[in-house]
């Protein structure tokens, strides 16, 4: 199975959390956070070619350091349209199937891809929720019929396309996979000294940093 983590350009991501970090901080935390999506994919042994999807070039350092190539994104389009792309450059390549991440899931590590990985079966599509009904992992074969619906209630919304195209539809749900690091309400949990082993490496080290500002000494 080959993998697609969409990613943002740091100049983009996390612009929900501009009230509380500034740019360079925000920018941080992104690139950490990609990193450790790409760490976990590069220690899960099944994964087949490892992509990130981007508009821009500011993250292929990161992606090569990991082990991943880079595809840049046609046009100005959001996340359902950079799906979309990936599925059309799976399909490109072969009968492959395919799985999506986004760049901002924290926690994930190689044993939750691992679960994602064995429940997916022939002919099927799975998804992992998020805390806020979103979808936080998918995985499908490319020469599937399918419809991406990111955005609000996605993962009802991508339930309901398989039911409409009669794809059996499998949640996955992993703690893991449902908490990405998108909003105040998030960051604020991260930042807690309950969860301060639970990100990733370079995700733990960017919160380490923050911990020291007046941001930080909030949340302690």
């Amino acid at each position: 199975m080959q993998l697609f983590v969409l990613a943002k350009t740091i100049q983009e991501a996390k612009t929900r959390l501009a009230g509380l970090l500034a740019p360079g901080e925000r920018a941080a935390l992104a690139e950490a956070m990609l990193a450790d999506v790409l760490l976990a994919a590069a220690l899960t042994p099944e994964l087949g070619r490892i992509t990130v999807l981007s508009s821009g070039r500011c993250v292929e350092d990161i992606a090569r350091r990991h082990g991943a190539a880079l595809m840049i994104q046609a046009g100005a389009g959001g996340l359902n349209d950079a799906a979309r792309q990936a599925l059309d450059q799976a399909r490109s390549i072969g009968d492959e199937p395919i799985m999506i991440l986004p760049a901002d899931l924290p926690w994930i590590r190689a044993d939750d891809i691992s679960a994602l990985l064995q429940a997916w079966r022939p002919g099927m599509a799975i998804a992992s929720p998020s805390i806020d009904g979103g979808t936080n992992a998918l995985a499908l074969d490319a020469g599937l019929r399918w419809r991406f619906r990111y955005g609000p209630d996605s993962f009802a919304a991508h339930a309901a396309v398989a039911q409409a195209e009669a794809i059996r539809f499998q949640p996955v749900r992993r703690e893991n996979l449902a908490c990405d690091l998108d909003d105040v309400e998030m960051l604020r949990r991260m930042m807690t000294a309950a969860n301060h082993s639970r990100p990733g490496p370079h995700t733990r080290a960017v919160l380490d940093s923050l911990r020291n500002t007046t941001l930080g000494r909030r949340y302690a």
